[in-house]
């Protein structure tokens, strides 16, 4: 009995033994392994981290709030999303049951861009006008208050500042953490260069104006009312571009986030990509196209400022560029969605961004840099603009029109 008892014991230690050298040489080699590649564990290690703790964490977000949620901006990248919550449902279903369940919520509504606004505001009274409440070195799940530096005025030392790629990340832009950028992705001297100016004295339209979210409103919009929209908004911009500063519009006015009579966002960009580039190719003297949005963020923040006495709704300035994070990586998408006028759009935008910080200090937010094209290939002279959000009032958002107008007066006028 007693050999027995020790035999079976000796091989209890013989397999504590092996089980223990083999997570040692697992150890050892995992840790060979990091130190030969190097950043690129790192970086893998780093970006499914943050990847996995953005899509919780703001799915939570979203999962307390119906009224928060996220667009993508074709059936392919909503079937990527849809494969990654699989993914996380088998990666956190064995132990936290609550994950899926919340993955797998879906919102009745939803607003552009509220995934930049992640962060929970607990004291929303520290300071007033909270800026882009999103720095690119926070970790999504930080809970805290970010107080971001006013954009920066414009001054006779702005363009030596702007030759300096930390300032550029920390002033000027805020870049999407599915996006990696360096300092060649802004070749500022030949964005100033570039010409943005129009002949306003030729004969036919010179800007057009639409909306691929067409019913986006705010937060006192009537129901079934397009003016109560970015719509609206897009009819003050058109009456004083023509009115004021005679200067020919073409508003596109469709709809093409309700299908069926149901709000659909996820296939916009492809529906209206057709009917504008049609629109363009029967009026060859349109030169500048823009698609106005409203954005999305939590309640507390307010984007709003005083412009000629009037409580007027921010704006923010955004581009694609055609790239983005996978696998650690960042890869180009020119050759699934190419834009040959990225260095044109993003070349406008600093353009109409650095003439509206000249003219109205606090009206605009950081430019928003993110992956995909979001149609601004249809032309290089294109702007996406956020007007405000939801928390906005209509008016304020139409008070908005009378300094962009003048800004982008200004600067396809070359004054």
């Amino acid at each position: 009995m007693e050999k027995t008892y020790l035999l079976g014991r000796s091989k209890k230690v013989n397999f504590i033994y092996l089980v223990a050298l083999i997570v040692v040489a697992s150890l050892i080699i995992v840790k060979l392994i990091e130190i030969y590649l190097e950043n690129d564990i790192i970086t893998i290690k780093t970006d499914f981290y943050n990847q996995v703790n953005r899509h919780i964490y703001t799915k939570m977000v979203g999962f307390m709030n119906p009224q928060i949620n996220f667009y993508v901006e074709s059936k392919e990248e909503q079937l990527m999303q849809q494969q990654f919550d699989s993914g996380l449902n088998t990666l956190y279903g064995l132990s936290v049951p609550l994950v899926p369940f919340i993955l797998n919520v879906k919102n009745e509504d939803y607003e552009t861009m509220v995934e930049n606004y992640s962060y929970v505001i607990k004291e929303k009274d520290t300071f007033e006008n909270v800026i882009d409440p999103y720095k690119e070195d926070e970790v999504f799940d930080t809970l805290s208050i970010i107080e971001q530096s006013k954009t920066v005025p414009y001054d006779e030392t702005l363009l030596k500042k702007l030759n300096d790629f930390n300032f550029l990340m920390t002033k000027m832009y805020t870049v999407d953490r599915t996006v990696k950028v360096t300092e060649s992705d802004f070749p500022i001297e030949e964005f100033l260069s570039m010409d943005a100016r129009v002949d306003l004295t030729k004969p036919g339209p010179k800007i057009l104006i639409f909306h691929t979210h067409a019913a986006e409103d705010f937060i006192d919009s009537r129901i079934g009312l397009k003016e109560d929209t970015v719509v609206g908004v897009g009819d003050v911009l058109t009456s004083l571009l023509q009115d004021k500063y005679n200067i020919q519009v073409i508003h596109h006015r469709e709809q093409y986030d309700i299908i069926d009579g149901v709000l659909d966002r996820s296939n916009a960009y492809n529906l209206i990509e057709k009917p504008v580039v049609n629109i363009l190719k029967e009026n060859p003297s349109i030169e500048v196209c823009i698609d106005i949005h409203r954005d999305g963020i939590p309640d507390e923040i307010r984007l709003i400022s005083s412009i000629n006495g009037k409580q007027t709704a921010k704006i923010m300035f955004f581009n694609g560029i055609c790239k983005m994070i996978q696998g650690g990586k960042s890869v180009s998408l020119q050759k699934s969605r190419p834009n040959p006028y990225i260095k044109e759009n993003m070349a406008f935008s600093l353009q109409m961004h650095l003439k509206a910080n000249e003219l109205y200090s606090n009206f605009t937010r950081r430019i928003y840099i993110k992956g995909y094209r979001y149609n601004m290939h249809i032309a290089p002279k294109t702007l996406l603009i956020e007007v405000g959000a939801q928390n906005n009032t209509v008016q304020e958002a139409k008070n908005a029109m009378e300094p962009l107008a003048e800004i982008l007066y200004q600067v396809i006028s070359g004054q």
